[in-house]
């Protein structure tokens, strides 16, 4: 058992099933990976205990160096993201765009800020509704998203998500469920 994953198991207050301990060798692999774009996808249907591995890597990503930052797609899933943490969750959007408004029209448009954090995972919940068209930012939301955490040095990005739930509009999957598009 490496490091993390013991980390894992201490923070992690049920007796681990024989997948959640797979999982946490998983997760100890991703803390260590050293490549430049480290993405995560956690994938689960409801109940099956992504909320308590959560709480358990949150704990235990500080012995690994890192913080975290909690994001979630919408104002609501970041309340609910809020309470069964207890940390702070923010929108995507408010996150990672700023607010700029034109002084000759006096219209607001949004432009990706600029990311100075450093040694951050970046765990966005309900990752499913997050959509690759253009929406708020020029590339949407997913590109900007990733574009934004790998501005940083030795960041990392958590996708959580539940391949049961309704992917965005007028998108057949969730593009943000899919590795290829992760990357």
């Amino acid at each position: 058992m490496d490091f993390f994953e013991e980390q894992l198991h201490q923070h992690f207050h049920l007796t681990p099933t024989a997948g959640q301990k797979a999982l946490f060798r998983k997760l100890g692999r991703f803390m260590e990976d050293e490549s430049e774009r480290s993405v995560f996808i956690l994938k689960g249907y409801a109940g099956t205990g992504k909320t308590s591995v959560l709480d358990a890597f949150i704990k235990a990503a500080p012995s690994m160096g890192y913080t975290v930052s909690l994001m979630a797609p919408t104002g609501r899933a970041a309340k609910v993201m809020n309470q069964y943490t207890g940390r702070y969750a923010s929108t995507i959007h408010r996150k990672i765009y700023t607010q700029k408004e034109d002084p000759g029209t006096g219209s607001l448009s949004f432009r990706l800020q600029k990311n100075k954090e450093e040694e951050t995972v970046y765990i966005v919940d309900e990752a499913s509704m997050i959509s690759e068209l253009g929406e708020m930012g020029s590339n949407g939301l997913l590109r900007d998203l990733i574009t934004y955490v790998f501005e940083g040095k030795d960041n990392k990005l958590m996708l959580i998500g539940d391949e049961a739930q309704l992917p965005p509009v007028n998108l057949p999957v969730s593009p943000a469920l899919d590795p290829q598009k992760c990357h």
